[in-house]
């Protein structure tokens, strides 16, 4: 079946130039230019404006119409790459043998070299790819970092590096060693506008007014606040903001300073979190909750020894009370059938019942 005519729209962000020339796409935005020789597919672009282009195929069957998204889709890569590019992080996996990887630059090109892998000797080196970056990460240990405005390229680095620590003839579910591709995303830039936007000031504010209610509750030393998710089937610490359970304080603690929940609460980077905190303001805080736990001690009434085992015993009445009550009516109930006259003969001969 032939098509007469299917076609795609392509949106173009503000600060990115297209150019189209016998089918070779040249982008051109903030973090550079990058260009895509696509004469092997046989489409036909029309520029409509600076923001919109399109992408159409005349009588074309189903696989050729298929090529369209394709195009558009490596369009799309090309304009992400100019705009915010791409950041992927590798993760060295080992058991025994430490893995170490480093980088190196020879004549202009550089190369990752991987030594010690399973304990041999051999030296492995995977060369970088043109307008790619490969360094080892300060914050995270064994972790690499590939990053570079095309993804043809940073992608296909890390799979090298990958495919010259494959390990083969092993069981892959005992035997995990080698360099994993962890986390993929986007180069961020130093100097954030939202930095700078109020709105963002804002959001943090409510990020630290919600996580000082969350430690109140750890804070409260003689009362056990549970809060269980849905899906538990016992007592626990639910952070609602991760959708996560915990069973103890402890971890409840450690998972509200991790990562993980301060990004899903809205923290774009980590310089917003870093506040100078002088030697006065913790005398000041540490005086506050003194005065705190002064005051609660206060509200709570003194009961002396002899007291507490009156009203103790008083307890243990009024409970005894209520069980002779409750098996009394039980009582009752199970005889329905005896009259007025024979429960008082009963009640005065002290029997129980009439029936055998």
């Amino acid at each position: 079946m032939k098509y007469i005519q299917s076609s795609e729209l392509l949106e173009l962000p503000e600060g990115v130039s297209v150019q189209i020339k016998s089918r070779i796409i040249t982008v051109t935005g903030p973090r550079g230019q990058l260009s895509k020789n696509l004469r092997h597919i046989d489409v036909t672009f029309t520029k409509i404006s600076d923001k919109q282009i399109k992408i159409t195929v005349h009588n074309g069957d189903r696989k050729h119409v298929a090529t369209l998204r394709t195009v558009k889709s490596l369009i799309a890569n090309l304009v992400k790459g100019v705009t915010v590019g791409f950041k992927y992080k590798m993760r060295f996996v080992y058991a025994h043998f430490p893995i170490n990887v480093n980088v190196v630059n020879e004549d202009g090109q550089e190369f990752v070299e991987i030594r010690n892998f399973l304990g041999e000797k051999r030296l492995r080196k995977v060369k970088v790819w043109e307008g790619c970056k490969a360094t080892i990460s300060t914050a995270q240990k064994d972790e690499l970092i590939v990053e570079g405005n095309s993804l043809e390229n940073v992608s296909q680095t890390c799979a090298d590096i990958q495919q010259i620590c494959r390990v083969r003839n092993k069981d892959i579910r005992k035997f995990l060693d080698g360099i994993y591709v962890s986390e993929k995303g986007h180069i961020r830039q130093q100097q954030s506008k939202q930095s700078a936007d109020p709105a963002a000031k804002k959001s943090v504010r409510k990020f630290f007014e919600s996580r000082r209610e969350q430690l109140e509750k750890v804070d409260k030393f003689n009362s056990v606040t549970f809060v269980g998710s849905m899906n538990a089937k016992e007592a626990s610490f639910f952070c609602d903001v991760c959708n996560r359970r915990f069973k103890d304080d402890l971890k409840f603690v450690e998972h509200l300073n991790s990562k993980e929940h301060l990004v899903n609460s809205g923290i774009s980077s980590e310089a917003e979190l870093q506040r100078e905190v002088t030697l006065d303001q913790v005398k000041e805080r540490l005086k506050q909750l003194k005065a705190k736990m002064e005051r609660t001690r206060e509200k709570a009434p003194e009961v002396d020894f002899a007291t507490g085992v009156q009203q103790m015993r008083e307890k243990y009445e009024q409970e005894k009370q209520k069980r002779k009550a409750k098996k009394r009516k039980r009582h009752e109930r199970q005889d329905p059938d005896v009259d007025g006259e024979d429960l008082e003969i009963k009640k005065l001969m002290g029997f129980g019942s009439f029936k055998k």
